[in-house]
Order: C-alpha cells, then structure tokens, then sequence
C-alpha cells in the first residue's frame, strides 16, 4: 500500500490538536486507507480517511483541503447545491454536490470516520473541486 505525506500544515493531518497551535512537527504520514504509518503514539484525527480516499479515487489531485469555516457552514446545512453567483465564485465550478452520509451509512455521528465513509464522498465529488457535506466542506485544489 502506498503512503502519502502532507508537506504543509492541515489540521486534517496533524495530530489530534486546534489548528492554531498545530505546527510541523504535528505531522503524521497515512497509508492511503488512512492508517497511521509506524508506530506513532500521538491521537490522529478521526476524518483523516477523506484524504485518503480523495488521493486514491483522483490521483490528478496535487493538494486538497478539508476545513470547517464557519463562513461557510450554514451554507452545508442545505440540501440545495452551491452555484457561483459573481466571476470570483467560478473557481468552484457550476454546481458544488451535497453529499449526505445518512443515505448510505444511516444515523452516523457526523464523522467522516471510516475507508468506506471516504470513499463515498470522494466518489460524490467526481471530477469537481468541492463536495459539502452537511457540517464542513471539502476543497479540491491543485
């Protein structure tokens, strides 16, 4: 199984911590099924499978970002895809898929915590640069 290693500083990468306090050493490396490479003690994070998952499913990905701006997040809450609205906004592309966890994996704590869970929302973004699930959002960049 092949590795992948984050050389800057996500949060979704990092050892289990707030971001602002996260610094390089806080670095872990993951298989791409989301297991912790060697024997790190450290907490990782639960949702490090969505990386993973969107590094297996789009190997033309270079970065991508996971994040939980509270800007952004009444808009997650909606079952109605995002859409640019002015010229700034088109790096998103025409639509923005919801993906919704509870149809494929029933009551869940929200958590994107499993291989399976990954893949399934990497496959809802297609060749997209963003999926919302309710609650967060998932950048593809690069």
């Amino acid at each position: 199984m092949s590795t992948f290693t984050i050389r800057c500083i996500p949060t979704a990468v990092s050892r289990s911590r707030s971001p602002q306090n996260v610094t390089r050493d806080d670095i872990m490396e993951f298989t791409l099924d989301g297991e912790q490479v060697g024997d790190d003690p450290r907490t990782p994070y639960s949702e490090r499978h969505i990386h993973g998952a969107l590094y297996e499913l789009r190997p033309d990905l270079n970065a991508e970002v996971h994040h939980h701006a509270r800007p952004v997040l009444p808009f997650t809450m909606l079952d109605i895809p995002l859409r640019p609205v002015f010229h700034m906004a088109a790096v998103i592309g025409n639509r923005v898929p919801v993906w919704e966890s509870q149809h494929e994996f029933g009551d869940t704590n929200m958590l994107v915590d499993s291989m399976d869970m990954g893949l399934s929302l990497a496959r809802s973004m297609g060749q997209g640069k963003e999926v919302d699930p309710p609650g967060e959002t998932v950048w593809r960049l690069g």
